[in-house]
């Protein structure tokens, strides 16, 4: 063991540039494969344990009083996914509020602070205020995203009315806290409630709340409630139904953690391929160029699985150091990234240290390390001591010469280039998926900066929808084409698309349908297949929706 650990030690000596890079790049691609890694598993599950820790609802069904029932309850209770349910009244409509000094739209519901709420109760995160007559509570989204701050005016418009609360405190909000879904819950007092309720009798809701065996039937149970108690209502007692679910929940919150955990893991796994392909070359040339030192501690007692052991040895230290290095400087990097998810997921989250994710990422370098320097040492083998003495030069060869310079025409400078490129097919090809990663890598990258940060308003388009600069709410659509051609005639307008939300029955189940006149004039496209509507009988949906339809274009 003592001869084997002088020859790495030699090794060391002899290939320190050699090591320090492989180092470099190895530190790197465990960086980020454990920050993808953090991301991808550890935001989703800390997020379903939230959840669980909160008692929040895996399905929430919101609809107008009218439509409320205590048979609901029942069939639900019955139902045997169903492990608990609870209902309690709110107040249900669409508002007008600022994110970041721009007025949006938004569904929302308004619960009385003191009802009584076992799931997901009004949770405050960080300081608060006591919850007076005017005062509100908030998601904490609003102070993520929206820009709003503890003690600040917090106005809401209701059909055309202003109303002034002052912020109070931030929720922490599960089933209604997100931007992505556009439906948030605000706490008021009683009087607030009654006073909002007297305003607006028609906006008052029942909200009904499942905790189920099996959360990932969530959307099914949905399903078949709505078969079950919407299939008879007409459209227009539709107005006011909204649900949630537990995919829904998940997507939501996760999709762009997903999506940048996956873009920093395929980044790893480019730049850990490249730091391999550049370790095999170096082994091999220099395996080539010892060849006569390899002949030398052979002829003295070597044997052949010793030299490729201390090779093992040399690399695999490197590995583990350059990985080791890697995910410490990912505990640094993952706070502040998490610190910038908190406007996205409106969670905070502190993932700390996980040893399960270092070690695979650990292992997973260090394998890989190992394994293609075992595949590249594996030549010494084929060293004979006489032969590699001579510099491997054997007596005959026997590989057909495709290109004779006495016999083929051309210049010399390229018969000897094409020479050589017959020569190294393999090293070639080694050269050429190299550039081929980094290329990838980095054409990638242009196109993930130009598309979220050069062409932004693009990138919220394709994930939420039509983004618009102003948005306004017309309570009588007859004068929505009077209000449109007005728009038009400012010379401060470039575009106008107006579209009317209804809800609708198709295939026995409650859904949200947008309508327009024309859809040519959206700027903003989330088609993954086909296209918007052109004629009276087309209709877009989506891959929700069709594959629980069983529908496809």
């Amino acid at each position: 063991m003592m001869n084997i650990w002088l020859l790495t030690v030699a090794n060391f000596r002899k290939r320190k540039g050699q090591s320090f890079n492989l180092l470099i790049f190895v530190l790197i691609a465990a960086m980020f494969l454990n920050i993808g890694l953090v991301l991808y598993f550890g935001f989703g599950g800390f997020f379903e344990e939230r959840i669980e820790q909160l008692n929040a609802p895996h399905l929430s069904i919101i609809h107008n009083i009218e439509m409320s029932s205590d048979e609901q309850i029942v069939w639900l209770n019955n139902h045997p996914k169903t492990m608990e349910t609870e209902r309690y009244s709110v107040a249900g409509t669409t508002v007008e509020i600022f994110m970041n000094g721009s007025r949006t739209t938004v569904d929302s519901i308004f619960s009385d602070i003191t009802a009584s709420q076992s799931m997901n109760p009004a949770s405050l995160i960080g300081e608060s205020l006591p919850l007076n007559d005017g005062s509100i509570y908030v998601p904490f989204v609003m102070k993520t995203a929206g820009g709003h701050t503890l003690g600040g005016k917090f106005p809401i418009s209701i059909s055309g009315s202003e109303y002034f609360f002052t912020i109070a405190g931030f929720t922490e909000e599960i089933p209604f806290g997100d931007t992505m879904n556009n439906f948030l819950r605000f706490y008021i007092t009683s009087a607030d409630l009654r006073l909002f309720e007297n305003e607006y009798p028609q906006s008052i809701c029942d909200l009904i709340s499942i905790r189920m065996s099996d959360p990932v039937y969530s959307s099914m149970l949905y399903n078949e409630f709505a078969n079950e108690f919407y299939a008879d209502q007409n459209t227009s007692a539709l107005n006011f139904i909204h649900s949630r679910n537990y995919n829904g929940l998940i997507l939501s919150r996760t999709f762009m953690t997903s999506i940048m955990a996956l873009m920093i893991m395929v980044l790893a796994v480019i730049l850990l391929i490249v730091s391999l392909i550049v370790m095999r070359f170096g082994i091999i040339n220099n395996l080539e160029e010892s060849m006569t030192n390899i002949s030398v501690l052979k002829a003295v007692g070597y044997r052949s699985a010793q030299i490729i052991t201390s090779i093992l040895l040399q690399f695999g230290m490197v590995a583990v150091g350059g990985g080791a290095l890697g995910i410490a400087v990912s505990g640094m990097v993952i706070p502040m990234i998490a610190s910038l998810l908190e406007s996205m997921s409106a969670m905070i989250w502190n993932p700390g240290f996980n040893a399960g994710f270092a070690a695979v990422t650990l292992f997973s370098v260090l394998s890989a390390v190992l394994l293609v320097s075992f595949a590249a040492a594996m030549r010494i083998y084929r060293f004979h001591p006489l032969i590699a003495l001579r510099g491997g030069i054997a007596t005959h060869n026997f590989k057909k010469n495709n290109i004779p310079l006495d016999k083929t025409r051309g210049s010399l400078p390229l018969l000897l280039a094409m020479k050589q490129l017959l020569k190294a097919k393999g090293q070639n090809a080694m050269i050429a998926v190299v550039v081929a990663a980094l290329s990838f890598a980095s054409v990638t990258s242009i196109a993930l900066y130009y598309t979220i940060s050069a062409n932004f308003y693009q990138f919220v388009a394709t994930v939420a929808g039509e983004f618009a600069d102003v948005s306004i709410d017309v309570n009588d659509s007859s004068e929505s084409e009077g209000l449109i051609g007005r728009l038009l005639e400012r010379p401060d307008v470039r575009k106008v698309f107006g579209f009317e939300g209804v809800t609708l029955m198709a295939e026995n189940s409650p859904v949200i349908a947008f309508a327009a006149d024309d859809y040519s004039v959206m700027e903003g496209s989330m088609l993954v297949e086909g296209r918007y509507p052109i004629h009276d009988n087309e209709v877009t949906a989506g891959n929700n929706f069709l594959r629980t339809a069983g529908k496809k274009i």
